[in-house]
């Protein structure tokens, strides 16, 4: 088992676990069907004004978004205002402080190409203090662009458990 981690779905997501969910539990019936969040993947297609060159015509450019539903839900926030400070977006997604520190900086502060958020103050680390916007000059050569999530560091306790736990398993083994 996997611990379920707490999040405020929007509407538009709830809806569809729930369509499928009665679809699952009508197909195969006497089946238990739980959603872990933090496991799952979406895709979100985006659209970002380019700027139109010498036309002076703003283009629009679409982008099929391949995030975590951890990502997808903080950037279904901004279909809605341009700008939203942390907290704000932490009580309108309910996530915990770390998880959703590390959402936002894979969405505001990863490779250049998948910024699809910035930040102010500008920076790698995310505090309580930061305002996010959405990311006007987002440019990216391919259609489907893939925002991965930072990964978790590692303290020394947990690699001394690990490594623990590795000896235990091949002194046991042996």
């Amino acid at each position: 088992t996997y611990p379920q981690e707490a999040i405020k779905l929007q509407p538009v997501l709830s809806q569809m676990q729930d369509v499928f969910k009665e679809f699952y539990l009508n197909k195969y019936s006497g089946r238990c069907l739980a959603f872990r969040n933090q496991l799952g993947t979406c895709v979100i297609k985006a659209e970002f004004a380019e700027d139109g060159g010498s036309s002076g015509k703003p283009r629009v450019k679409k982008h099929e978004l391949s995030v975590s539903v951890f990502q997808g839900v903080v950037l279904l926030l901004f279909n809605e205002t341009d700008s939203m400070p942390f907290t704000e977006i932490a009580t309108h997604t309910g996530m915990g402080e770390i998880e959703l520190k590390r959402t936002l900086q894979s969405l505001a502060c990863g490779k250049k190409e998948t910024r699809v958020l910035r930040k102010e103050p500008a920076g790698r680390e995310v505090s309580d203090d930061d305002v996010f916007h959405v990311n006007t000059k987002f440019a990216s050569k391919k259609y489907r662009v893939k925002i991965n999530q930072i990964q978790l560091k590692e303290t020394v306790s947990f690699r001394r458990l690990v490594s623990h736990c590795t000896r235990l398993h091949t002194r046991a083994w042996f």
